[in-house]
């Protein structure tokens, strides 16, 4: 075979392989659409499904659950995992329905996944290019650029080696994000009557919290004992004890602003 032969072929097998892709990716998104339909019924509960081994852990053998986890563990790992769901719900959430069908058409991997991370700005522009009514190319490769221009101001704004005190403003506003999202549940569950506040999800609720902020509170008291960088001053670590002391005596943590 000679090198235009060889040439050709290759041309050839990278086109198929990019149909097989693409063939995927659409049967997976299609997937998806029936799973959130089946999901948003509740269906999953008039199965009698096996226990999915994460809660046979943690209850007696033989008690079967119906649940949405149980459901997708219980499709035996055909390509549909709990992250790929997940990432396709919440791109179903922020930009529509369109969103999910220009995935089917190809929209990058890469792409999708910082949609999901980027600023409220960009989001908007890729709202308004989904909105638009041009063809499926034109918009992919529009939502490609936004995205792509989104990840360029990102990784010059936050560079991925931060100086110390540029860590230690990140790590604040990641803690104060999880405390927000936790008194978001709180609040949520108190809207609940209180006589249907006896679910697993609500024992576990105030558990997820506690483990949460422990968790991060002995990490950064390690830190502060340590003093392994000059950033981290003994006003910083004086700090740590004092929320530890607030959250022994179950006062909610208050971040100042970073």
């Amino acid at each position: 075979m000679n090198d235009r032969e060889s040439a050709r072929l290759a041309c050839e097998m990278h086109r198929r392989i990019v149909g097989r892709i693409r063939a995927v990716w659409a049967n997976k998104v299609e997937v998806y659409r029936l799973l959130a339909e089946f999901k948003r019924r509740r269906l999953y509960r008039l199965l009698d499904l096996p226990i999915a081994r994460r809660h046979a852990a943690n209850i007696c053998a033989g008690r079967r659950f119906s649940t949405w986890e149980d459901y997708l563990s219980g499709l035996g790992g055909g390509g549909i995992s709990f992250g790929y769901f997940a990432e396709l719900e919440r791109l179903e959430r922020r930009y529509g329905p369109e969103m999910i069908r220009l995935c089917a058409a190809g929209l990058h991997v890469v792409t999708r996944r910082q949609l999901l991370r980027c600023w409220e700005r960009t989001a908007e522009e890729v709202r308004e290019v989904l909105a638009s009514g041009l063809p499926d190319d034109e918009r992919i490769r529009r939502i490609d650029n936004a995205a792509a221009m989104w990840q360029s101001e990102h990784d010059h704004a936050y560079p991925t080696t931060p100086t110390p005190h540029r860590r230690v403003s990140d790590y604040r506003r990641h803690v104060g994000r999880w405390e927000e999202r936790l008194s978001q549940a709180v609040d949520e569950a108190a809207r609940v009557p209180c006589n249907f506040r006896r679910g697993r999800v609500f024992r576990l609720l105030p558990v997820a919290w506690i483990e949460v902020f422990e968790e991060h509170l002995a990490i950064g008291e390690r830190l502060g004992d340590a003093a392994l960088s000059r950033a981290m001053t003994a006003t910083e670590a004086k700090l740590l004890r004092e929320m530890r002391g607030m959250w022994a005596r179950g006062h909610p943590v208050r971040w100042a602003a970073a």
